[in-house]
């Protein structure tokens, strides 16, 4: 496509973007593309240019209405003629009104500048190499990242996983261009019915600065700014971003990084996602816009913010991030060298995760997912700030007190970046740069891992007992409120260059203020835009020097002073000679009616309503030397910044003093290992109270009854010492491991705590949501009064129904949670009738209940009372079934009255009977037996014998006989069930019979 012709492009001519002064208070000129020997080549003649007296009529401006105009200048030259503004190509100044050249004046030589040998001649051009540029930078980043692994694995010894990594050295390079622009590793492989997925998220951060940097550094050599519209730039760097994305994406498609697991299928890994492709087109179109640009046409004071926050927090951050590095190898001893061939790779991440630190954010790895719950060990979760008591205590201090003063610092050089600036919108600049590099830093600090097992019907989780997919992901990053601490030091850092940094630099040494902003160039200064430009010589004071504000042409297209006689230094009045002698030039005066802003540009002055950077400002002629504005201090002064100083001495010591304290006590009597001591303390000394304060089992207070300090402290073989174990803090949480020493043998404890709001106001209160459990299962103990000799009331709790103890139907028991120790049940006292046997013992060990705990315990952990008949009230109703027995024997008919289902005799029917008699062959057994179903004297066994008399008629003889009967009791013998009666008495329900 063809350069549109005849476009006015100056409007990124800095216009709104003046250079920025240097620290001596003028104002450079940039170059622009092969400048600066031109610039240099013609300062001389600038410098030594020629006064023009003041006597020297001033010519009527009306000349230019008739004065013939010069020749045009030969479009796409690249110089500089009489008649054209600096930057326009066609003789005018675009952005400045683009008023032309007064004529009237002949043409100077003009003197094209060589273009580069790479100059693209069309936007398509310009763009393709743009992206040629970021291809090679980006390339070259990954490269270097991808072969210092390689070899740096090589240093982990394992010679299985280095030949792999090594085998796959391009296909690594070629992805990981798309993981610098937040593309994720990934892969899905599925086989035999299952679907196996997994990803990883990482930034290498040096593949998309690489790029950046290849384009803005080489990007101008390349090609010159075009001289088109912003659109046309920005169509041409779309095209470079999008070629850039079109080829990664092309290049990831087809070299994946294979990976090969033995009896598996293979899986293909490639880092492509939507915001990789999005990103790489947006960074890189950035960038090559920039670099189409002319040269200062994209300065604002908005990216000036966001190099700010990058220079102060990401360079405090990588600081802390290569101290931590270098630290880390010289601990690991053989793998330093391994980690320095990484430093490329993870440098750029520890460095973001620093610069969260930094700001007093905080850094959290998480773990989530179903899967963990099938894993032989437990998945932590962890956050850790910079005052997290897993840092040195040192550290904890040191690192705050180097960001305030890194603060102070930041807020010195953006004074000098910012300039004088007080208008509302200059608030939201800095905040709004540092909340978009803590965007950056969230992104860039982030590693994560995911993955995720299952199949058609249930996957993993149905084998493992349960339905659909499961997964499990890991994250190490940021917080998600980094970027927020971060607009809140940008919030800080224009607040003291506003109010505090001008006044502390009247006092400070001018050679720590220049020493504190070497390297801050001026930023541009936002405002309303220059008033037109008045022609080029029209900007230069008497002696050849820059008028403040004036925009001069650029190097090396100014023509030379012309020689006497040749070219007036002005135009001529009208009807008026034009001088043709001297050397001299005269000082412009502006013509009648002439605008303020065209008076101050002929005038040697900044137009009033676009102030030059630094004008008028103290803070920048202080920066230059001038001691004029540093303000001798007074006695008052002089004693209100010892004072001052003193105070801010005080305040470190006090808040030095404050950490050091409160680390103490917070890693002492406020910490959860203190919490857990005192717990375990209160075992040992047999408060139950205190440690039912510190962690008490979710259960009723009626299943509390033993929980009391009077029958705990009665109890034997209590806990005798305690020894703390292992003590992991993770964010919110800890876990604590421990032992307790029962009988001379210890056993194992363990809590998990979490923090529950604030002690004492500084300090992190921590509460105790799980801890050793033991528990004693109960049965019937409702008639039991003492436990461990104190009294209680156990009818709430206790279980009647519990079927014999000797069956052992646990299930029928209930759970009573106790502390560890032994627990002594006393038997309920005898009434006579019903006696309940001796005391039991139930013994809990620290952490075991009953089923974990069974084998193990030496007695029983279960405690029920069964009441029983007593000898004599068994007697008693044997006796009474005994009794009605006897008096059924001495019945003398078939059926005797008192026992009509017992001891019973036939009746022939066509005999006639009498004479009966009862007597035994063999004696019946009675026994009593006590049952679920209740308590019975049981008949067992015996034969009955009949004698009697019997004839066939009245005329017949008796006749003497016998019979036998072996069941007189019924088949199965008869039960007669026994009961204690109300007045205490043996009752036994003599129906039966």
């Amino acid at each position: 496509m063809n350069e549109p012709r005849d476009v006015v492009h100056g409007d990124d001519n800095r216009q709104d973007t003046p250079d920025a002064p240097a620290a001596d208070g003028t104002r450079q000129q940039d170059a622009g593309v092969n400048g600066d020997a031109a610039s240099a080549a013609q300062s001389p003649q600038r410098d030594h240019a020629p006064q023009a007296p003041p006597s020297q009529p001033v010519p009527d401006p009306s000349a230019a209405q008739t004065a013939p105009n010069p020749p045009a200048p030969q479009a796409g030259h690249g110089g500089w003629a009489p008649g054209m503004q600096p930057g326009s190509a066609d003789g005018t100044h675009a952005g400045h009104g683009g008023a032309p050249q007064q004529p009237g004046y002949a043409a100077a030589p003009v003197h094209p500048r060589t273009p580069s040998p790479l100059a693209a001649k069309e936007p398509w051009i310009a763009a393709l190499a743009h992206a040629g540029l970021a291809m090679a930078g980006a390339v070259a980043a990954s490269i270097v990242v991808v072969v210092l692994g390689i070899v740096g694995v090589q240093f982990t010894g394992d010679e299985d996983i280095a030949s792999t990594v090594a085998s796959q050295w391009f296909p690594m390079i070629i992805q990981f261009l798309g993981a610098g622009f937040l593309g994720s590793f990934g892969t899905t492989v599925s086989a035999m019915g299952f679907t196996v997925s997994a990803s990883l998220f990482f930034v290498p951060l040096v593949v998309p600065v690489c790029a950046v940097l290849a384009v803005l550094l080489f990007g101008r050599r390349a090609t010159p700014p075009l001289a088109v519209t912003p659109l046309w730039r920005a169509a041409a760097a779309g095209i470079a971003g999008a070629g850039f994305a079109i080829v990664v994406l092309v290049l990831q498609l087809a070299a994946p990084i294979s990976v090969v697991v033995p009896n598996a299928p293979g899986a293909s890994v490639r880092a492509i996602s939507v915001w990789s492709i999005i990103l790489g087109i947006v960074i890189v179109a950035a960038a090559t816009f920039t670099a189409l640009s002319p040269r200062g046409g994209t300065r604002s004071r908005w990216r000036s913010g966001a190099l700010q926050a990058v220079e102060h927090l990401g360079g405090f951050g990588a600081v802390l991030a290569i101290a931590l590095l270098v630290v880390v190898m010289i601990d690991s001893g053989g793998d330093a060298g391994a980690m320095l061939l990484l430093a490329p790779a993870i440098l750029p991440l520890l460095a973001a995760d620093a610069s969260a630190l930094g700001a007093f954010s905080s850094v959290s790895a998480t773990v989530q997912g179903d899967m963990g719950s099938y894993l032989p060990f437990d998945l932590p979760s962890a956050s850790m700030t910079v005052f997290s008591d897993v840092l040195p205590l040192w550290l904890r201090i040191v690192v705050p007190l180097l960001a305030l003063v890194v603060l102070a610092v930041a807020s010195v050089r953006w004074r000098v970046r910012r300039g004088a600036a007080t208008d509302p919108v200059g608030w939201f600049v800095l905040p709004a740069g540092y909340a978009a590099f803590g965007i950056v830093v969230m992104i860039a600090g982030r590693i994560s891992g995911s993955g995720s097992v299952g199949s058609e019907d249930s996957g993993i989780a149905g084998l493992l007992g349960g339905e659909g997919m499961s997964g499990m992901s890991a994250s190490v990053s940021p917080a998600a409120w980094t970027f927020v601490l971060f607009a809140v030091f940008g919030v800080a850092v224009e607040a003291l260059a506003r109010f505090v940094v001008p006044q502390l630099a009247r006092a400070m040494p001018f050679w720590l203020l220049r020493a504190l902003t070497t390297g801050a160039a001026a930023a541009p200064v936002a405002g309303p835009a220059p008033a037109p430009q008045e022609p080029a010589w029209h900007q230069f004071a008497q002696g050849g020097q820059s008028v403040q504000g004036a925009v001069p042409p650029p190097p090396g297209d100014v023509p030379p002073p012309p020689p006497a006689g040749n070219v007036p230094p002005r135009p001529p009045a009208p009807g008026g000679a034009v001088p043709t002698g001297g050397t001299a030039f005269e000082p412009m005066h502006p013509p009648a009616g002439a605008s303020p802003a065209a008076a101050a540009a002929q005038s040697g002055a900044a137009p009033a309503s676009a102030p030059a950077q630094g004008a008028g400002d103290p803070f920048q002629a202080l920066l230059s030397g001038d001691e004029t504005q540093r303000e001798p201090l007074g006695r008052r002064a002089k004693t209100a910044w010892i004072a001052t100083g003193i105070s801010v001495v005080g305040v470190i010591v006090l808040i030095v003093a404050g950490v050091i304290v409160r680390g103490h006590f917070a890693g002492t009597q406020y910490s959860p290992q203190a919490k857990v001591e005192n717990y375990l303390q209160a075992i040992v000394e047999g408060n139950a109270s205190d440690a039912m304060d510190l962690w008490a089992p979710n259960v009723t207070s009626a299943e509390r009854v033993l929980l009391t300090d009077e029958i705990y402290a009665a109890a034997e073989n209590r806990p005798t010492e305690f020894e703390i174990g292992t003590v992991t803090e993770s964010g919110d949480g800890a876990s604590i491991a421990a032992t307790l020493t029962v009988d001379s043998k210890k056993y194992d404890v363990s809590f998990e705590l979490e923090k529950a709001g604030t002690a004492a106001v500084v300090f992190d209160d921590w509460r105790i949501v799980s801890g050793p459990q033991q528990t004693i299962k109960i049965g019937d103990v409702s008639q039991v009064a003492q436990v461990n000799g104190v009294g209680v009331d156990l009818s709430e709790i206790a279980v009647t129904e519990f079927a014999d103890e000797n069956d052992h139907q646990w299930d029928e028991l209930a759970d009573i949670p106790v502390l560890p120790g032994d627990y002594v049940f006393a038997a309920p006292e005898a009434d006579g009738l019903f006696t309940y046997g001796d005391d039991q013992v139930a013994r809990a060990l620290p952490n075991a209940d009953f089923q974990v705990g069974w084998e193990q315990l030496e007695a029983p952990q279960f405690a029920s009372f069964t009441a029983k008949w007593t000898d004599d009230a068994q007697q008693k109703a044997i006796d009474q079934v005994q009794g009605r027995i006897d008096e059924c024997m001495k019945s003398d008919q078939f059926v005797p009255e008192l026992c009509q289902n017992s001891l019973t005799m036939n009746d022939p029917g066509y005999m006639a009977v009498t004479g009966i008699k009862r007597s035994w062959e063999t004696e019946p057994t009675l026994t009593f037996e006590s049952r679920d179903d209740g308590d019975f004297v049981v008949i067992a066994d015996g034969e009955l014998r009949f004698d009697y008399k019997e004839r066939f008629s009245d005329d017949d003889e008796w006749e003497s006989d016998h019979t036998t009967s072996s069941s007189p009791f019924g088949w199965y013998g008869a039960e007669v069930p026994v009961t204690a009666a109300e007045d205490g008495t043996v009752a036994a329900d003599l129906s039966e019979f």
